[in-house]
């Protein structure tokens, strides 16, 4: 689950960036989606067809710098957009996409609600292979020591399975950088998430809804997107309504979204902790803010989607990466 602090940290951010929008009369219009050809078939919404300007315009190859943290941004004027029919009578379902002609994911949308959870573990994703995560036949995610769990790429759910169920459909899954995966997709999933568990309609109220819209940003014929618009909008309060751009970059590394093919910026690269004096191995969670012995029950606890293992010296841990020691192996 994502941390109390860092929970505050997003909706303290959220609130800044309409207080921003407002200070600064920032024309957020100039995001908005050129919607192009629509399919209104109720099986596929709007298709992938939409252009959606997430930078000023859509560079093919795109660098970013290693202390680059904007995950993501206020989209449009920061609130959701949805029409009658998208609520469904108050109905759950999932609406998917079909792929296009180049397989890329288009619009994904549903109304969640607790009773829907799943109640099983997610199972393995890796029979799907979405756009960008494969060039020519040569797999484009590389590792990298400043990447937190190593690989660039993730395969990341557009409506998350602890929300929709959904596992390995390739209609809702997308090739997204780590960066993107942790610090904006998985951060808003989990506001989500937490809202509907303290809304399940057993605290002498409704049990609450949550309508989610996810549409990727492809431009002209790139297999990787640029980025995603999220949207969600609660039908029972107004908590988590919600309009937000998620970048699909990884800070330190070059992106080709063209091909999804991507490089270290030769200007950021780091240090290699492993290489210092006293480097020793470690583990730790992406999402929390201890790390451990490899042995530590804690360390062997941690969900592998968020696993850290690393070899460096315990200073590096401390001060590079803010972690704080173990209280119980105390490494």
């Amino acid at each position: 689950m994502i941390s109390k602090t860092r929970k505050l940290l997003l909706i303290l951010m959220m609130v800044l960036l309409s207080l921003a929008a407002i200070a600064c009369d920032f024309d957020f219009g100039s995001l908005g989606v050129d919607d192009g050809e629509k399919t209104d078939t109720p099986d596929n919404p709007t298709g992938t067809t939409a252009s959606i300007e997430a930078f000023q315009n859509h560079e093919k190859i795109i660098s970013t710098p290693l202390d680059d943290e904007l995950a993501f941004i206020q989209y449009g004027d920061g609130l959701p957009h949805f029409t009658d029919d998208d609520w469904n009578g108050g109905e759950y379902y999932i609406r998917l996409s079909d792929l296009d002609e180049l397989g890329r994911v288009g619009v994904t949308q549903g109304l969640f609600d607790e009773a829907h959870f799943p109640d099983h573990e997610r199972g393995s994703l890796s029979s799907v292979t979405p756009t960008g995560w494969k060039y020519n036949g040569k797999s484009n995610n590389h590792t990298y020591s400043f990447v937190s769990n190593g690989y660039i790429y993730n395969r990341c759910h557009t409506l998350a399975f602890s929300i929709s169920s959904l596992e390995a459909e390739k209609r809702a899954l997308i090739t997204g950088t780590r960066f993107f995966n942790i610090e904006g997709n998985y951060a808003y999933e989990e506001l989500i998430l937490d809202h509907l568990k303290e809304m399940d309609g057993t605290n002498g109220e409704p049990m609450h809804q949550v309508l989610i819209k996810v549409t990727p940003d492809f431009h002209d014929d790139y297999l990787l997107c640029h980025g995603i618009v999220y949207e969600a909008d609660c039908l029972q309060c107004d908590d988590i309504d919600f309009a937000v751009y998620m970048f699909n970059k990884q800070p330190g590394v070059t992106i080709n979204y063209a091909t999804g093919e991507n490089w270290a910026n030769e200007s950021d690269m780091p240090e290699d902790p492993s290489t210092l004096l006293g480097a020793t191995d470690y583990v730790y969670s992406s999402t929390g803010d201890k790390f451990h012995v490899p042995s530590c029950r804690y360390a062997e606890a941690i969900n592998e989607d968020y696993r850290v293992e690393i070899k460096a010296p315990r200073s590096w841990m401390t001060d590079t990466l803010h972690l704080d020691p173990c209280g119980v192996c105390k490494p």
